[in-house]
């Protein structure tokens, strides 16, 4: 049973970003998440913030 078993993140796209890298590093492997995808994620996030 790892770490992100159970999703927290709701529609989080910043959180399920994570929740995937976490997936990743858990199976040995490295995460393939690029700098454009996390800055999309932040900007989302933001956005919902500001609502």
């Amino acid at each position: 049973m790892g770490l992100n078993s159970e999703p927290l993140h709701g529609d989080n796209p910043l959180l399920e970003l994570i929740d995937r890298g976490l997936s990743a590093l858990e199976a040995g492997e490295a995460p393939d998440l690029t700098l454009e995808e996390l800055a999309q994620a932040c900007q989302q996030v933001q956005e919902e913030d500001t609502k």
